[in-house]
């Protein structure tokens, strides 16, 4: 990735690459737990947080929701990981494991940072 890129050029190659990682592009997809949903596998809780109440009347959860949707309440999602971390990689890391764990260990959501790199790179 062009690190003197504009941010939000750097935020779209990050959310494709997160979008690779959860559900290799697929917009209704879900976990196995059903605790994460569509594209970039955001969990209720985060998705009841992002979207406007009017959004998420028509779409309880992130797989139910259109395509531009979706990819607008990630990029409000990775913004917001983003102003608290300040970088990229932690963004990634807390994308995963959440704001808590990623700041109390450093160490957590490293497996799942190697493979967002990993589809960076493809």
């Amino acid at each position: 990735m062009d690190l003197s890129a504009p941010y939000e050029q750097k935020r779209r190659i990050c959310l494709e690459a997160i979008k690779e990682v959860e559900s290799s592009g697929q917009y209704h997809a879900m976990s196995w737990s059903l605790q994460e949903f569509g594209a970039y596998k955001l969990k209720n809780e985060i998705w009841r947080e992002i979207v406007s109440k009017e959004t998420l009347e028509i779409y309880p959860t992130a797989k139910d929701a259109p395509k531009h949707i979706q990819d607008e309440a990630a990029q409000i999602y990775f913004d917001k990981l983003h102003k608290h971390f300040g970088n990229a990689t932690d963004t990634v890391r807390a994308w995963k494991v959440g704001v808590g764990e990623a700041k109390a260990d450093g160490f957590a959501g490293r497996d799942y940072l190697k493979k967002v790199n990993s589809a960076l790179k493809k």
